[in-house]
């Protein structure tokens, strides 16, 4: 699907929208739930044009950002940002995070990025983000926890989605667990928040 986002300029805005109408009550919710006051630079990867960004540095007026995309999807974000009033506190960088992500960040942030992939690709994922990432640096995933049990919950409906249109899926606990350790960061906490993902917090080792 991505692939052919990205040879289709018209389809990438509306799937763009789609996400950010998507993101609205999630960033909200890790705004609140998540103390990001003892950061210095947050990096959003895969943060397309900002809108979880923003709404955290508008919550904390002392923290900087890093906003980190493909180029097709970056190309927005100035307009966005700036509508936000804070585009002069974020750097704009453009690649694909299977590849190299920047460094320098004292926090990453993925807000529902590897429940888009395989369990490899994940891998491949988290890697490149520790290879860029200092030791002791912060992981902040953002994504939904499966339940283990037989009770109905969203995160379960999301996951059959997942299997439909994408490689990915959503994960339980000790599946966050194993991939975080096979990227190369080790769980430290997960943080529940009012919507339906919690941030799973991890330490890059």
């Amino acid at each position: 699907m991505f692939e052919y986002l990205t040879q289709h300029p018209e389809e990438m805005e509306i799937f763009v929208a789609a996400m950010r109408s998507f993101t609205v009550e999630t960033g909200a919710a890790v705004s609140e739930a998540y103390d990001f006051s003892s950061i210095g630079t947050l990096a959003d990867i895969g943060g397309s044009q900002g809108l979880v960004l923003s709404i955290i540095l508008t919550k904390y007026p002392l923290l900087q950002g890093i906003l980190f995309d493909l180029p097709i999807v970056i190309e927005g974000a100035p307009k966005f940002l700036k509508s936000r009033g804070v585009e002069h506190r974020v750097e704009l960088r453009a690649g694909s995070f299977f590849e190299s992500v920047p460094s320098g960040a004292d926090t990453y942030l993925l807000k529902h990025i590897l429940h888009d992939w395989s369990d490899a690709d994940s891998v491949r994922i988290l890697k490149t983000i520790q290879a860029a990432a200092k030791p002791g640096a912060k992981l902040l995933v953002v994504e939904a926890i499966v339940e283990d049990s037989s009770e109905p919950q969203f995160a379960k409906t999301l996951d059959i989605w997942m299997l439909a249109h994408l490689r990915g899926k959503e994960r339980t606990l000790p599946e966050w667990q194993n991939l975080l350790s096979a990227g190369g960061f080790r769980l430290s906490r997960t943080i529940p928040t009012t919507s339906f993902a919690s941030v799973i917090e991890a330490i890059r080792e």
